[in-house]
């Protein structure tokens, strides 16, 4: 009896621990993202278009908004769920640009939290509060917190879209569905944040639910869940289905003439574009962790470029950008290997 208290008092105090240890985490995270929110926020044309727009739409110039940022050369527009966000908080908090970001900032600080859900999945306590940590003090994370844009909320509905994947594949019947909740929204939001995510998310999802049924899940669970993602997803979309059903799928083709076209691309320049999109990812991949690098340019494809044209006699700053390649590269690979 003793023994079994003792434990029980231990298993208390670990808890108690983790969540000092958290809320510190997290109370620096909130430090980190709102110390001179509004004097040090970044205000590029991009947040002056979609400022002037939402104003627009709070002075009754513009209708409802059924579209969103428009992508690529021939404007295929995503969903409109950022501008909506936007247009809610100028109703609850006022018009300034500063207080359009505040939901990005929100999301960004549910992020923290979320985060360690993920990890802890995967890991022990200490070292999901480690990673936890290096999240929340990341340059990469606390800067695009800090101002109002489209994909600076994908951190949260990624992760939102992970860990339904992982309870819809999880024995718990009842977690598969809200699995499939999680899973339903982070595509139905992630695809109106980024044209990336409306690949990369069904893609992952399919290939779920095909190892579901090679986990001999219940083919009625199954159907369930796939109908719930469905109904999210079509929920969550409403807005960008009216205007297709309004402007004769307009927005549909532009997509299909984006994607063909760059599909099209091809001879010499294939080997070009992957080498850059090699560099720049090893670059954003060691920038993210680390804050080593620029933020606003792929300088590690130009060092790239003058290495390959004068070697050697390449400049002093081209040269000292070859460490941080090959530490990016190590980086990278072996994080790869460990994901793997």
């Amino acid at each position: 009896m003793k023994k079994t208290m003792d434990k029980i008092l231990k298993n208390i105090s670990l808890r108690r621990k983790t969540v000092i240890l958290f809320l510190a985490i997290l109370a620096l995270g909130i430090f980190l993202r709102t110390w001179h929110f509004s004097d040090w926020m970044v205000f590029n044309p991009d947040q002056a278009r979609d400022t002037m727009l939402v104003q627009d739409v709070l002075a009754g110039k513009e209708s409802a908004l059924l579209m969103g940022p428009e992508v690529g050369n021939e404007h295929f527009g995503l969903g409109s769920w950022f501008y909506h966000l936007e247009i809610l908080s100028a109703k609850i908090f006022g018009s300034d640009p500063w207080k359009l970001a505040i939901p990005d900032l929100l999301f960004s600080l549910l992020t923290i939290p979320l985060f360690y859900m993920f990890v802890r999945k995967y890991f022990s306590t200490n070292l999901s509060l480690a990673v936890t940590f290096f999240l929340s003090i990341s340059y990469f994370m606390v800067r695009y917190s800090r101002f109002a844009f489209n994909p600076n909320s994908i951190p949260f509905f990624v992760l939102l879209f992970l860990l339904g994947v992982l309870y819809f594949l999880g024995s718990d019947k009842k977690k598969s569905l809200w699995g499939a909740a999680g899973i339903g929204v982070g595509i139905g939001v992630g695809m109106q944040l980024h044209i990336l995510l409306l690949f990369i998310m069904p893609t992952v999802t399919g290939l779920a639910i095909i190892y579901a049924f090679f986990k001999k899940m219940s083919a009625k669970l199954i159907l369930s869940s796939v109908g719930v993602i469905i109904i999210l997803i079509i929920l969550m979309n409403t807005g960008q289905i009216l205007y297709e059903f309004n402007n004769g799928w307009s927005n549909s083709k532009k997509f299909f003439k984006v994607t063909t076209q760059t599909a099209g691309d091809s001879g010499g320049e294939g080997n070009k574009y992957l080498t850059q999109d090699v560099l720049c990812h090893m670059q954003a991949n060691l920038h993210i962790a680390t804050s080593l690098g620029d933020s606003e340019e792929c300088e590690f494809y130009s060092a790239y470029e003058r290495l390959n044209k004068y070697g050697m006699l390449a400049d002093i700053k081209t040269r000292k950008t070859i460490p941080l390649i090959a530490l990016s590269a190590i980086f990278t690979l072996g994080g790869y290997w460990l994901l793997f």
